[in-house]
């Protein structure tokens, strides 16, 4: 199962904290299934050709305990820039 954000935001913590609330209200039964599944956050990240272009972010070790607190982690995807 994939969830996609299908906006950009510009930094992941309001996103991973929007999933977070989104799991936590799963009914139980639910719950008990996403136990059994392999949880990403994956954060993508789209590249530019401006080699002076330049984009940092961080996330916040609360942000990282959520993550962990569900058992899952965070991936980072970069893309290659779009023409």
């Amino acid at each position: 199962m994939h969830l996609c954000l299908l906006r950009n935001m510009p930094e992941p913590g309001p996103a991973i904290r929007r999933y977070v609330r989104i799991i936590k209200r799963l009914p139980p039964a639910a719950r008990l299934l996403l136990k059994e599944c392999v949880l990403v956050f994956d954060i993508g990240i789209k590249s530019s050709r401006d080699a002076r272009s330049c984009a940092e972010w961080e996330l916040s070790a609360k942000d990282v305990a959520l993550i962990e607190k569900l058992g899952g982690t965070v991936r980072v995807t970069v893309y290659g820039p779009l023409d």
